[in-house]
C-alpha cells in the first residue's frame, strides 16, 4: 500500500490540516512544546529535591497545576498528575473501590464508556464488585433516571464519561451528579474528551473526580491528571515515593506536566472562537455528504454532542476500508474509536446504540482540530464520496 507523501498533497495543504482524527490525539502546539524543552534538556532537576534545579523543576508543576485548576474551577491541592486519561480513570475508579468497600460492592455506569473504564469496571471483579452497566438507546444519551433506579444501599461508585469519544454525544453529567450526590454515592467523570472543548467547571457540574488528559488539546503524551474534590477519600494504586500527596508514587514527568498546563490554558483561551468554527466546520460536512452519498447518517443525539466529532454511519461499505483508502489520499479519519480500530470486533459503541449491524460496519469518525481549515474540509467532502463508490461500484477513485 502506498501512502501519499507531502509533495501529493494538494496545493495549499498540509498533512495536519488534513489530519481528521484529533480525537484520537492531536499534534503538538509550538506553546506547549515551548514550555517543554528547557525540562528536556537543561532544566532537568528532580522536583523532589531541595537544591535550585529541584526547586526549579517543583515550579513548574506547581504552575501546571495552578492551571489546570483555574482551568475546571476546582482548588490546586485537588489537582493530581498521572502519565494518561487511562490512568486516571485507573485511579478514579479502583481508588475510590478500594477506599469505600467496606460500605458496598456496587458500582454503576453506562455500555458506552470508553475501554479504560469498562476494562478498569472489569478488573474490579477480582475484588468482588459487582458492576451494573446503564443501556441507552440510539440517541446514545443515559438517562439520569435510569441511574436513578440502579442506585442500591451498597452502591459506592458511579462512573459517567462526560462526552462519548466516539460519537462526540453529551451526557447530563450535573443531573447525574445531582443524584450520585443526593444518595452519598461518589461519582466520577472521564472528561478526557471533553475538557478544553466544553466548559467544565468542577462546583457547577457538582462532580467529585474528574479524568482529563493532554494529547487530546495539543498537549503532550504522558501528561494527564485527576480531579479529586477535597474530602473524598481513594486509595493509591501506584505505591512508592509520596508524590502528588502520597496518591501517585513516581518521579513526576515535569516536561509532560508543563505541556500539559500550557495546552490547556491555550485550549481554554481559544475555546470560545474555536468550538463555534468546528461545529459549523463540522455541520458543513455532514449537509454535504448527506447530498453527495446515499445512505449517510449521523449517530447520536445531533443536539448535544461536542463540535469536534462527527461519528456517520455509511450504507453499503466497511469503515475500515474506507479510512484505508483515504489514507492513501493523504486524509487521515478513523473507524470507530481510535483505540479498538486495530481489532476486527465491531464498535461497542455503535452496538450499544442498538444500530443494525449494517450500519454499524460502516462507521466512520471525523473528529476536528485547531490545524483543520475550510479548504481542508472542502478537501475532505470532495473526495470520500469519489472513495465510497469506488468501494460501491468498483470504479477508479479518481471518477474516470
Amino acid at each position: 500500500m502506498s501512502f501519499a507523501k507531502h509533495t501529493d498533497l494538494p496545493p495549499g495543504l498540509t498533512p495536519h490540516a488534513l489530519y481528521f482524527d484529533n480525537a484520537a490525539t492531536t499534534p503538538l502546539a509550538p506553546e506547549a512544546l515551548g514550555v517543554m524543552m528547557p525540562f528536556l534538556s537543561d532544566r532537568f532537576g528532580n522536583p523532589s529535591a531541595i537544591y535550585s534545579q529541584g526547586i526549579d523543576a517543583r515550579y513548574a508543576v506547581e504552575k501546571a497545576r495552578r492551571r489546570v485548576a483555574r482551568a475546571i474551577g476546582a482548588r490546586e491541592g485537588e489537582i493530581i498528575f498521572t502519565a494518561s486519561g487511562s490512568e486516571s480513570d485507573n485511579l478514579a475508579i479502583k481508588g475510590t473501590f478500594l477506599a469505600r468497600r467496606h460500605r458496598g460492592m456496587h458500582v454503576i455506569s453506562c455500555t458506552t464508556e470508553h475501554s479504560a473504564v469498562l476494562n478498569t469496571l472489569e478488573a474490579l471483579s477480582d475484588f468482588g464488585a459487582e458492576v451494573t452497566l446503564i443501556d441507552v438507546g440510539e440517541s446514545g444519551v443515559i438517562d439520569p433516571d435510569d441511574v436513578a433506579r440502579a442506585i442500591r444501599d451498597d452502591t459506592v461508585l458511579i462512573t459517567v464519561m462526560f462526552a462519548n469519544s466516539e460519537t462526540g454525544v453529551i451526557h447530563p453529567i450535573a443531573e447525574i451528579a445531582r443524584v450520585a450526590r443526593e444518595r452519598g454515592v461518589v461519582f466520577h467523570c472521564d472528561a478526557v474528551q471533553s475538557v478544553g472543548k466544553e466548559p467544565i467547571d468542577v462546583e457547577t457540574l457538582g462532580v467529585d473526580l474528574l479524568s482529563l488528559s493532554g494529547h487530546k488539546i495539543h498537549g503532550p503524551k504522558g501528561g494527564a491528571a485527576l480531579y479529586v474534590r477535597r474530602g473524598v477519600e481513594i486509595q493509591p494504586i501506584i505505591h512508592g515515593g509520596n508524590q502528588e500527596g502520597g496518591l501517585r508514587a513516581g518521579t513526576e514527568n515535569v516536561p509532560a506536566i508543563a505541556g500539559l498546563g500550557a495546552a490547556l490554558e491555550l485550549a481554554e483561551a481559544l475555546r470560545p472562537a474555536e468550538m463555534p468554527r468546528l461545529r459549523a466546520l463540522g455541520d458543513w460536512i455532514i449537509e454535504r455528504l448527506q447530498r453527495s452519498i446515499n445512505g449517510v447518517q449521523l449517530c447520536g443525539d445531533p443536539a448535544h454532542r461536542l463540535a469536534t466529532i462527527l461519528c456517520l454511519t455509511i450504507e453499503g461499505i466497511e469503515g475500515a476500508r474506507l479510512v484505508s483508502l483515504a489514507g492513501e489520499e493523504g486524509i487521515s479519519i478513523a473507524a470507530g474509536s481510535a483505540c479498538s480500530a486495530g481489532g476486527l470486533a465491531p464498535s461497542h459503541v455503535l452496538t450499544a446504540m442498538g444500530l443494525p449491524m449494517g450500519r454499524v460496519s460502516g462507521g466512520i469518525r471525523i473528529s476536528l482540530g485547531r490545524e483543520n481549515t475550510d479548504a481542508a474540509v472542502d478537501h475532505l467532502i470532495a473526495k470520500l464520496p469519489l472513495l465510497v463508490r469506488a468501494l460501491r461500484e468498483g470504479t477508479p477513485r479518481d471518477g474516470r
